[in-house]
């Protein structure tokens, strides 16, 4: 899929585009065993305090339009979330399947998009959504 198809896929508009280009983002990465020992709890995450994603292709994207462009690539994501709407999405990021929590590490006062849930939470973070339900690894 490509990254205008994207864009039409979540309804981003120009307006809502540079909005995004400009939104705070850090790339980053941290080695398994600087998370091995991290506090892991389910809490909400409210979004507006998710800075960026933490894994090794982070820096191949210098803003949240380029993680959407360059790091979410999985088109059955965007089919999914334009075949059930806003709406649904917001509702399944507040409950998500227990086993399949987006994990979001935290350290150094910040929060970033780890191994699992790259997808759901840029399109929330793009979209402008408020919260979602997620794995907290604090170290």
């Amino acid at each position: 899929m490509n990254f205008d198809e994207k864009i039409v896929a979540l309804g981003i508009d120009d307006n809502l585009k540079k909005e995004i280009e400009s939104m705070e983002y850090e790339a980053e990465y941290f080695a398994e065993d600087e998370t091995e020992s991290a506090n892991k709890y389910i809490d909400v995450l409210d979004l507006e305090y998710l800075i960026g994603v933490a894994r090794p292709t982070a820096d191949m994207a210098r803003n949240w339009i380029e993680v959407l462009d360059k790091l979410t690539h999985k088109g059955i994501n965007f089919n999914k979330y334009n075949k059930k709407g806003f709406l649904e999405f917001e509702k399944f990021l507040m409950d998500p399947n227990p086993s399949d929590f987006p994990v979001v590490y935290f350290t150094n006062n910040k929060y970033y998009i780890g191994f699992e849930g790259l997808h759901r939470l840029t399109f929330a973070k793009c979209l402008g959504i408020k919260q979602a339900k997620v794995a907290i690894y604090a170290f």
